[in-house]
């Protein structure tokens, strides 16, 4: 083998590697070889020295090829980022072709590596990031509190990561892995963390997609509440002011037991969410007619603490917005002229 290093600028580069990959002193395997004259020799020492960074140079552009699959990235003109062919490449020509990866790639620092190695790993996750959208992870910070296996941390971490890498997926100027790597490493300067979250989200990509499959069917449900609760519902209002009571609740077929009034607008607060989110389903009439029922509350109450004696002890059952409204106008008319009646009362109970 070491007579083959007479002529080694023309040795198969795989050969030579094969040969000094596990030598870890140098000084050393030429005094015990006939290779001593090479001591000197600095082409020959810089060839070694690049020859033995092929691993992780190989590992490095089989990631980069990954991303290209993932991202359908066009192929590169100037094939930056091809390997070495073991049958062509010789030994003299290592330095030349590791000086044109550094030359080509000097800006990409180990953070930016190491974010690209997560990325070749993380098909499916980078897969589910192009599928939701912002809306998709707000209703996940949402509804996060409600999940015990899901830690803050992550959703955290995936709002970071979709803020970063979505554009990424989406920017049409980026053409091929040179474009991506140049934009890549200028996230990674804006915020060092990214690797670490990704990998995070990546870990526990399984959970996130379980999580947010949960959250579209737990909207749908939501929905269907809003519906029945509008079409179906039937609205309770319950006022006793010797017993101190004073209650709203709403019930509708498929309902197994009665919503009350902090449940009610509980789901007006969620159907504000759902409207903001474009949904095809008119959630507006389901909110307005919250807002008349709410206002019934108020009529009601004023009217009991301006000492009107039908409301004292009070129920009333309604379904449907007009019946709703009609409902809400006579209390205000009721309340005006009570009022009135009250205004007088008390002025000629002075004098």
């Amino acid at each position: 083998m070491c007579k083959q290093f007479n002529s080694w600028e023309e040795m198969n580069y795989s050969e030579a590697f094969l040969f000094w990959k596990n030598i870890n002193n140098l000084e050393a395997e030429f005094d015990l070889t006939e290779l001593s004259s090479f001591r000197s020799n600095t082409n020959f020492l810089q060839t070694l020295k690049n020859l033995l960074t092929f691993p992780q140079w190989t590992e490095r552009i089989e990631q980069l090829e990954i991303i290209k699959e993932i991202f359908q990235f066009q192929r590169d003109g100037n094939n930056l980022i091809s390997k070495p062919n073991n049958d062509v490449l010789a030994l003299g020509q290592v330095n030349q072709f590791v000086e044109n990866l550094e030359r080509n790639l000097y800006k990409i620092d180990q953070n930016c590596w190491n974010l690209i190695k997560e990325l070749s790993i993380a098909e499916d996750f980078l897969s589910f990031l192009k599928r939701i959208s912002e809306k998709d992870v707000k209703n996940l910070i949402d509804d996060y509190s409600n999940e015990k296996s899901i830690q803050e941390d992550i959703i955290l971490s995936l709002i970071h990561v979709k803020q970063y890498i979505t554009p990424l997926i989406s920017n049409h100027q980026i053409k091929n892995v040179v474009d991506f790597l140049e934009e890549l490493q200028l996230i990674v300067k804006k915020d060092s963390t990214l690797m670490s979250k990704f990998a995070l989200c990546n870990m526990d990509n399984i959970m996130l997609q379980k999580i947010y499959y949960s959250t579209l069917n737990h909207e749908q449900t939501i929905i269907e509440e809003i519906k029945n609760a509008t079409l179906n519902g039937i609205y309770t209002f319950v006022f006793d002011e010797k017993n101190d009571k004073r209650l709203m609740k709403l019930k509708y077929p498929s309902l197994t037991k009665d919503m009350y009034q902090n449940e009610i607008l509980d789901l007006r607060e969620k159907a504000l969410l759902i409207v903001k989110s474009n949904t095809t389903v008119n959630i507006n009439d389901f909110i307005e007619l919250v807002d008349v029922a709410q206002n019934i509350m108020n009529s009601i109450t004023l009217l009991i603490q301006r000492g009107h004696f039908h409301y004292r002890k009070f129920e009333k059952e309604i379904k449907g917005m007009e019946a709703m409204k009609e409902f809400l106008l006579f209390l205000n008319d009721d309340l005006e002229k009570w009022s009135i009646l009250f205004y007088f009362y008390f002025y000629f109970s002075i004098f």
